[in-house]
């Protein structure tokens, strides 16, 4: 008992062990990128856009702006961009087309839309195109050809670009739209054909002309 003591009160009087050194920081997240990663996450502040930035947790890397999101109870949640896109957002269809010319006709003689802007030389590299919509609205039709590396165009019957229009579908409407170079076709989904008309443009793209409304 007496030899226990002793060697407590030794142990005790002995200097303490030099300070290690501290283990380094993690390293900070990549400037500008925001996203979650799979698995555990924690939250950062707010970045400039309104959105959470997300650290990556045991070595696992985060979804850039493209696939941005954030977590939500362990779960995947897109994030809200109500603050980029709203009622005044115009968006542009872009389509390649194999000829400018057969696809304006139908689109401006036959549906009624208006040119917008379109390319008025050849220029080496660039490519020759025509936007048709209506003056004012919130969206427009960008029709493109490279003559140089041509793209063909490879619609399916699930490429659609439908117009609530609300009432009936007029006949001569039809008619004009086969006129400028469009065929009717029947519709591969049968609710546009029970809900309006579907008519195939130049370029084997399909428009439906619907008799309902949109209001979501």
């Amino acid at each position: 008992h007496y030899f226990l003591v002793v060697w407590r009160r030794s142990l005790a009087s002995l200097p303490p062990p030099p300070p290690g050194p501290r283990p380094a920081p993690p390293p900070p997240p990549p400037a500008g990128r925001i996203g979650v990663a799979p698995g555990s996450a924690r939250a950062m502040p707010a970045d400039r856009f309104g959105s959470r930035r997300i650290r990556p947790v045991r070595g696992r890397p985060a979804l850039g702006r493209a696939g941005s999101a954030h977590a939500v109870e362990g779960r995947w949640a897109p994030t809200n961009l109500s603050h980029m896109i709203s009622t005044d957002t115009h968006v542009r269809v872009a389509r390649p087309s194999r000829d400018l010319a057969a696809a304006e006709r139908f689109y401006v003689e036959g549906l009624g839309l208006e040119v917008l802007w379109r390319t008025t030389e050849r220029v080496s590299g660039e490519w020759d195109l025509v936007m048709v919509g209506i003056p004012g609205g919130g969206w427009h039709f960008e029709l493109t050809i490279d003559p140089e590396n041509p793209l063909p165009p490879t619609p399916t019957v699930e490429d659609l670009f439908v117009l609530y229009l609300g009432e009936p579908i007029d006949p001569a409407l039809i008619d004009r739209l086969v006129a400028a170079g469009g065929t009717r076709t029947t519709a591969h989904n049968p609710y546009w054909d029970e809900y309006g008309v579907t008519v195939v443009d130049p370029d084997g793209y399909q428009l439906v002309l619907c008799t309902r409304t949109w209001n979501a």
